[in-house]
């Protein structure tokens, strides 16, 4: 309505019954009127089919908004009336800086260049540390500088198998270079290979990248098992795109100070997580044991490898 003059914008064809409730919603932005009767957006007469928008600026500024009736209805009844704003402002937001520390002292390095066979038992290249399985019934075989999951498509390693080497510091910065199993997509290959931190066997968390034919995106997950709880369901993940591939080689860092952790592939940060933004009750995990794992996450790894093992303090 303008001077006291109407125009009609929109026209509904819908029958509207007596006795019945009838769902009505406007939406207008300032520039562009569209309104919807029980869910159906409703059109303007001259292109009923096509035009479901009514551009008018004129009242762009005003902030009025309420209930008419234009002719008197006994019978007619009003409820659940919402009116909303177009714009509402948000207070400056300082969040701060991702969480990261960095370790300054290399404590253990293994570039898996000395012996054969079966990575248990074998000490590191720095630090004396000697690798132990601590998790699982697979195999990680040292060959040629890399430890590599004894596995292949036909078989795949059985389940969550891990080698650690022992750490008595609050913080860790680990790095490994992983090579995905295979050489291209369709091969059936799948790549689980990660690093894990271990208080104890009821309590550690798993970082591991997920590879596969599945889908052509691939991502970093993290895996939680505190005071004997875990549940697959509750694992965070961040989807790193094309970032990494089968065959080729690409650096996994985690920093982790016992609760904050990041995530780095190929240097650059692709997750940062705190264990108590999961589970807010968790105490933070002494960091007792860490090294390298293949986990299962829908499916099993079928030949990663490591090489480069290094740790910070």
């Amino acid at each position: 309505m303008e001077a006291g003059e109407t125009k009609e914008i929109f026209v509904s064809e819908e029958v509207i019954t007596a006795n019945s409730i009838t769902y009505l919603q406007i939406l207008d932005d300032g520039q562009e009127l569209r309104i919807y009767l029980n869910g159906k957006l409703i059109s303007r007469p001259e292109q009923p089919e096509t035009n479901h928008v009514f551009t008018d600026e004129r009242l762009a500024t005003a902030t009025g908004v309420g209930i008419a009736m234009f002719e008197a209805n006994s019978d007619l009844y009003l409820q659940n009336f919402e009116a909303h704003p177009r714009t509402v402002f948000l207070p400056s937001l300082d969040l701060g800086l991702p969480w990261w520390r960095e370790g300054t002292d290399i404590v253990i390095q293994d570039d898996f260049q000395v012996g054969q066979g079966d990575l248990a038992g074998k000490t590191t290249q720095l630090g004396d540390r000697v690798w132990q399985k601590t998790i699982g019934k697979g195999v990680f075989k040292i060959q040629s500088g890399i430890a590599l999951i004894d596995a292949s498509v036909e078989h795949p390693n059985p389940g969550r198998t891990a080698y650690t080497v022992a750490w008595d510091n609050p913080l860790a910065d680990v790095s490994v270079t992983i090579l995905p199993p295979g050489k291209e997509r369709g091969q059936g290959e799948k790549g689980r290979a990660g690093l894990i931190f271990w208080q104890d066997r009821d309590n550690y968390i798993i970082i591991n990248t997920w590879l596969d034919d599945f889908y052509a995106g691939e991502s970093i997950s993290c895996f939680f098992r505190l005071d004997g709880f875990e549940e697959i369901y509750d694992a965070v993940w961040s989807n790193i795109g094309q970032a990494i591939a089968f065959g080729q080689p690409y650096s996994l860092r985690v920093v982790f100070d016992g609760n904050n952790y990041t995530v780095q592939v190929n240097e650059q940060t692709v997750l940062y997580r705190a264990l108590t933004d999961v589970y807010p009750w968790a105490d933070a995990l002494n960091i007792n044991r860490l090294g390298i794992v293949a986990n299962w996450e829908w499916g099993d790894d079928t030949g990663s490898g490591f090489s480069n093992f290094m740790v910070s303090k």
